[in-house]
């Protein structure tokens, strides 16, 4: 059931846009903070929505409702009923920092493109252990995607490959040990195809799970904070991420504990530049700034005074008294001629 669309009439089978599927109060509302940042970064990109109940009409440009699924497979089911020829899929949790076209762009040469597992592999808890979730089939130098950022084509393949994800999802729950994770899945889906996959930096989907490894500017934040406080509500700790993540776009290493520390290379920042360890959250000290600022005034408003006692001095002398008609006469002249 379509509720709204608020989309220009097609002109041609090139559409790009974002999607959403978001189920549940709680999903709801973070979407409308991802999406809500996306048109703040990225104002131009449609924006489409498939969800279970009301969200805030101003930010999306397409809103399908959809039924909620009991097996929490609604992502998986429904990301083959994207609006766009080409799609940009994004978890609710996401905070968008930079425009991303070049997502779209990549899919010139590949079907799919999506971001490696910043864990590598799910787990799961087994006789109060927590072990990886494994697949004998597949080489464990091949990791899992993250699921939360994906870019993709409408295409056949696709999207059998979207149905496959989907059934493998299925039988994973009714295993003897359940898994109700999707990426497992994905990754076997994904290892059984044919499609062409480019695997995304972590610039593009920058987990909050566990510490991170970036270089150059991080354009989409993924995840939940649940350390310690940084902000009141959800853009607010966003926002104190993204200054804590952008300070510099050298080559970088975030740790929860702790902030950005910085590496070396093109971008880096000296090593005896403050800023080359962002502190989480910080708010850096203008004293030192405005301290600096204060004295360059003292120093320029000394050098005023200098210049004026010498200008005063001049006035006074003959010279300047003997020549004030001829610079009275030349204002004169420079004034008519311009």
């Amino acid at each position: 059931m379509q509720t709204r669309d608020n989309r220009p009439a097609s002109t041609g089978a090139s559409a790009r846009g974002i999607l959403y599927v978001a189920t549940g109060a709680a999903c709801r509302d973070e979407a409308v903070i991802s999406a809500r940042s996306v048109k703040t970064a990225w104002p131009q990109i449609p924006i489409a929505i498939k969800t279970d109940g009301p969200v805030d009409q101003h930010y999306f440009d397409q809103i399908d409702l959809i039924s909620d699924s009991p097996d929490n497979l609604a992502k998986v089911r429904h990301l083959a009923e994207t609006p766009f020829e080409r799609t940009l899929f994004l978890d609710s949790d996401t905070y968008c920092l930079h425009p991303m076209p070049e997502l779209f762009g990549i899919l010139d040469r590949f079907d799919l493109a999506a971001a490696h597992e910043a864990g590598r592999f799910a787990t799961r808890w087994e006789a109060g252990t927590e072990v990886f979730v494994r697949n004998l089939e597949i080489p464990e130098c091949f990791p899992e995607y993250n699921t939360g950022v994906i870019a993709f084509r409408r295409d056949a393949e696709v999207f059998r490959m979207f149905a496959r994800w989907e059934r493998l999802c299925k039988e994973a729950r009714r295993a003897q040990i359940p898994d109700s994770k999707d990426q497992p899945s994905f990754r076997h889906a994904i290892y059984e195809s044919g499609l062409r996959v480019a695997a995304l930096p972590p610039e593009y989907n920058f987990r909050l799970v566990c510490s991170g490894f970036a270089r150059g500017p991080i354009k989409l934040i993924h995840g939940r904070w649940k350390y310690g406080p940084i902000g009141e509500t959800p853009e607010q700790i966003f926002a104190t991420l993204a200054r804590t993540f952008n300070e510099n776009v050298g080559p970088r290493t975030f740790v929860h504990a702790f902030g950005m520390i910085c590496g070396h290379g093109p971008s880096t920042i000296p090593f005896d530049d403050p800023k080359r360890a962002c502190i989480l959250g910080e708010t850096r000290p203008l004293k030192d700034e405005v301290d600096s600022l204060a004295s360059q005034v003292n120093a320029l408003t000394d050098q005023a005074s200098d210049l004026l006692q010498q200008l005063q001095i001049i006035k006074q002398s003959k010279s300047w008294k003997i020549t004030q008609p001829l610079r009275f006469l030349r204002i004169k002249l420079f004034d008519r001629v311009n």
